[in-house]
């Protein structure tokens, strides 16, 4: 989520929050704390290694993790809310989400 978020160069309030009512509606077992320190160390990664890097890690990690075929429907719906999120999908929202999908072998 946090890549399609950055894609644009950008995390906007009304991204963040669709985040969170994303991973309440999928029963996330994460705390609110955790899924705000988990933004905090991506943002700390993208300053770190760049975004480019960072998505390719993520890429990576998705190829490797999202084999359940439940998931990988969930994940869609997820990237879709988050990119629509502020109102307006960015190319560059659509280019991460893509990539993503991509990996999932969509």
């Amino acid at each position: 989520m946090c890549c399609v978020m950055a894609a644009d160069g950008k995390i906007v309030a009304d991204e963040v929050k669709a985040a969170k009512r994303v991973l309440e509606l999928v029963d996330s077992p994460l705390s609110e704390s955790e899924v705000a320190k988990t933004f905090v160390e991506f943002r700390a990664r993208v300053r770190s290694i760049g975004f480019a890097k960072e998505l390719e890690a993520t890429i990576a990690s998705i190829r490797t993790t999202l084999a359940d075929d439940n998931f990988r429907d969930t994940f869609r719906r997820v990237l879709k809310r988050i990119a629509e999120a502020d109102g307006e999908v960015d190319a560059q929202e659509k280019k991460a989400a893509n990539l993503m999908l991509t990996a999932l072998g969509s």
